[in-house]
């Protein structure tokens, strides 16, 4: 089981020291301005040490016959309004795989197969990286039931009239030249 770093721990945790961060400000301000001043320092010096925040994130292609899932990200927020594969990140503890069963069975209520995994894309962010693992899945009957407001089962050529993030976008690219398996046998229609 890999433990994830501070710095990772920061990242993927990022609701938590915030609220710590907003709460020591409401108890003592100098206090919070202390706290705020030495985490910043902590990130600062740990990425001009070359350190990076990495985050691990698990990503499904999920295919029913030709087609894969894509879902839209919400419009506010990070990377807001652009489609996406559904995953989300690894907890601590979590493996990849576990990462992306619970996510894709929080997300969109999957229930298929989750196959091997076929890609591991590293992406680098401003302030931090993330680590994309694709696995291929079949999807096995049954809607949908995604949180996501916008979602579609997509044939690759469609995929292109749609905006993808770079990471997601280097993904799409593989699937296109035949770097990424295709859907697997048992879900081609």
């Amino acid at each position: 089981m890999k433990r994830m770093s501070l710095a990772g721990d920061v990242i993927s945790h990022i609701a938590l020291p915030g609220l710590g961060l907003a709460l020591l400000f409401r108890i003592n301000p100098l206090i919070g301005a202390a706290a705020t001043l030495l985490l910043g320092t902590f990130l600062i010096w740990h990425l001009q040490k070359g350190g990076t925040l990495t985050t691990d994130v698990a990503i499904g292609v999920i295919w029913r016959g030709d087609r894969v899932f894509v879902q839209r990200r919400p419009l506010e927020g990070f990377l807001g309004g652009l489609w996406e594969f559904p995953g989300g990140k690894r907890l601590r503890g979590e493996s990849i795989r576990g990462c992306l069963a619970r996510e894709l069975r929080e997300e969109i209520g999957f229930r298929g197969e989750i196959g091997p995994p076929v890609l591991t894309i590293r992406h680098a962010y401003s302030m931090y990286r993330v680590r994309l693992h694709a696995f291929v899945c079949a999807w096995r009957g049954g809607a949908p039931r995604p949180q996501a407001q916008e979602w579609r089962w997509a044939r690759l050529d469609d995929l292109s009239a749609l905006a993808f993030p770079a990471a997601n976008r280097r993904l799409i690219e593989a699937l296109r030249a035949g770097g990424v398996p295709g859907p697997p046998r048992s879900s081609r229609a």
